[in-house]
């Protein structure tokens, strides 16, 4: 028998190498159906810090001059927006390394009235913090608020404070995203649907559930927003509230 006579037909190869490139060609689509990069809503994006001056950093803090607090947003503009539909949403923010014991978070609404404020320890290494709103605070789904993140330098002067703040505007959860949600079997779906929505906060939070497993994922989100530089710190567990 002839060598050629043993080799495939190329109908036979097709048969052959068929799973493989099915198997393949599904991955790829996965991986485009998931795509992590946000789109920031036009009116959401705020004011670009140089034409009106940045924030504080905190140098009572020991803060390294290059770097600098950041609140995770998908924007680094000053009025940047973040939108949620939870009325509880959970924030994060990077932490560079310091000299402070504790934190602070407060919240207000459009009228400037204070709807929450807490102090809490802060962990002992930097890292991007994970701040859970307690349920008791029950943001009002339409309304916008700013919250500021702090860092008490110095508790004998809070002018010392390092901080970041933004934006968040509590939205309604519209049917689409609702069948999306529906459909999602792990939290990597959960983030891509909020993600296709535009929802800021819950996407982020939704994929730093499942971050150590889904690092290019988390690194495409965060550098889609300009956060690139802080993709693999780790997400410290805090917070303890002060009383």
């Amino acid at each position: 028998m002839s060598w050629k006579n043993l080799m495939p037909s190329k109908k036979m190869l097709a048969l052959m190498l068929a799973p493989g490139m099915l198997f393949v060609s599904t991955l790829s689509m996965q991986r485009s159906a998931l795509s992590l990069s946000f789109e920031t809503p036009g009116s959401d994006v705020g004011q670009p810090r140089s034409s009106i001056g940045g924030g504080v950093r905190g140098t009572a803090c020991e803060i390294d001059p290059e770097e600098e607090i950041k609140g995770l947003m998908p924007s680094q503009n000053i009025g940047a927006v973040g939108r949620t539909i939870s009325k509880t949403p959970t924030l994060f923010w990077y932490v560079p390394e310091n000299q402070a014991e504790i934190g602070e978070i407060t919240i207000v609404d459009e009228a400037r009235k204070e709807v929450y404020s807490a102090e809490f320890a802060l962990p002992s290494k930097s890292g991007i913090i994970k701040y859970e709103i307690p349920e008791s605070v029950e943001l009002e789904e339409g309304k916008k608020y700013e919250w500021l993140m702090a860092l008490v330098c110095d508790p004998d002067d809070r002018a010392a404070d390092g901080f970041t703040r933004g934006h968040m505007l509590v939205v309604e959860e519209s049917e689409d995203l609702e069948e999306e949600l529906a459909k999602a079997t792990n939290a990597l779906e959960k983030a891509t649907a909020y993600n296709k929505a535009q929802v800021w906060h819950d996407t982020l939070s939704s994929l730093a559930e499942v971050a150590d497993e889904y690092p290019e994922e988390w690194t495409e989100l965060l550098e889609s927003v300009g956060l690139g530089a802080i993709a693999t710190v780790d997400v410290l567990d805090c917070c303890t509230i002060e009383n």
